[in-house]
């Protein structure tokens, strides 16, 4: 796999998770265990880190190395925030293992 396919696949990941994210959260949702009904604020959280995630990917898939350093330099920061935040509710068990 060549730099450049490696590139595309990383930002192809991203953006079908985040349009997945922003257009259809109850799928999601549901994987993870959470209902509207238990946590109404779950579909806006989606969506805002789904869109945000979007645009993450299209910063990889940028054939210019603008679109490429914004990527590098933001992911580590917002991957970061992300997986303490799973941590967090995972701890305090507002998320159920597997989605059951």
């Amino acid at each position: 796999m060549t730099r450049d396919q490696a590139r595309v696949a990383l930002g192809v990941v991203p953006l079908t998770n985040g349009a997945l994210a922003t257009l259809a959260p109850a799928g999601l949702m549901r994987r993870l265990g959470v209902t509207r009904e238990t946590n109404p604020a779950a579909t806006y959280l989606f969506r805002m880190f789904g869109i945000r995630t979007v645009f993450l990917g299209l910063d990889l898939l940028a054939r210019d190395g603008d679109g490429r350093r914004r990527a590098i330099e933001r992911a580590p920061a917002i991957h970061a925030v992300d997986a303490l935040a799973a941590l967090a509710a995972g701890a305090s068990r507002q998320l159920r293992s597997g989605g059951r």
